[in-house]
């Protein structure tokens, strides 16, 4: 048992280290009964979060932000992708004509 717990803690460690999709799937298929495979999971919700809000944000349209709000409606980026998106709803700004 001490065996299988530091490898699971030796595992854990990497995947903290590399903080990348693959390093916590990789730490979820070896140990997917660990108390840190929940915590896994939820590194992972967060990962992805972050990589379709980069999508979002560069994209910097309606039919990139909805996708987005409709994926993490109460996300670390939904109340920005909602001004993001009321904003350019409203369109750009008006030029007010300058005077001689």
């Amino acid at each position: 048992m001490l065996v299988a717990c530091s490898g699971e803690r030796r595992d854990w460690r990497s995947a903290e280290a590399a903080d990348t999709v693959e390093a916590y799937d990789q730490f979820i298929e070896r140990h997917p009964e660990s108390e840190r495979a929940e915590q896994a999971r939820a590194r992972l919700a967060q990962l992805a979060e972050e990589r379709e809000w980069q999508r979002a944000n560069t994209a910097n349209t309606p039919e990139g932000y909805r996708p987005f709000l409709l994926q993490h409606p109460n996300g670390k980026w939904a109340t920005e992708a909602r001004i993001r998106l009321e904003s350019l709803a409203l369109g750009p700004p008006e030029q007010v004509p300058q005077t001689p």
